[in-house]
């Protein structure tokens, strides 16, 4: 895993949204084709198959919603299946994007709302602290940015300027409304911004 930095996360985010744009052009993006992208990369990375295992529950903790453990030899997804569409879509690309950002240490991760809701806090402060923190803190970015891209920001204003807001957009992409207004602050689009003008063409 490279040094974090936001601007590796957001980087790192538009490359994947940028390889999925290729084959999965149309919103809201099947979470199917998502599973696909991750399971071909980490054939590539690992050097071999890794099935990746989805498992949904019925939790009686109201604010746990995913945990992903990632095995040698494959990977268990668990997401609350109490949640709403919007969130199970959300929950599943997260915990597949720690397997596209992930370091040694963070084998057993689990999310709750309150947890996202902080880390989220944290990247429009540009506030990072443990290394498990900032894995977490790249998935999110990633999964928003896989989800709904930067490259979709001139779309996104066109729905606001018509009168939508963020409950429209979430409709539309079948994104948890609070990352929509994650997606609409200022911060988040200037570090969006900023990685999107970036040059990602492979150096000779």
């Amino acid at each position: 895993m490279s040094q974090w930095s936001y601007e590796n996360a957001f980087v790192c985010a538009r490359k994947v949204s940028e390889s999925l744009s290729r084959f999965c052009p149309n919103f809201p993006r099947p979470v199917e084709s998502i599973i696909d992208y991750v399971s071909d990369h980490l054939k590539v990375t690992r050097g071999k198959f890794i099935p990746i295992n989805f498992h949904p529950r019925i939790y009686e903790a109201r604010t746990f919603y995913g945990t992903i453990e990632d095995c040698e030899n494959k990977v268990d997804i668990y997401y609350d299946l109490n949640r709403n569409r919007c969130w199970k879509r959300f929950i599943i690309v997260k915990e597949l994007c720690q397997l596209l950002y992930s370091s040694s240490d963070d084998l057993h991760l689990s999310s709750s709302v309150e947890e996202i809701d902080s880390l989220l806090s944290q990247i429009l402060a540009g506030i990072a602290t443990t290394q498990a923190a900032t894995s977490e803190h790249a998935a999110i970015v990633i999964a928003i940015e896989v989800l709904l891209p930067h490259s979709e920001r001139q779309n996104v204003n066109k729905m606001i300027q018509n009168k939508g807001d963020a409950m429209t957009v979430a409709k539309h992409y079948l994104l948890p409304a609070q990352m929509v207004s994650y997606y609409l602050h200022n911060n988040y689009s200037d570090m969006a911004d900023k990685a999107a003008k970036i040059d990602l063409s492979p150096r000779t």
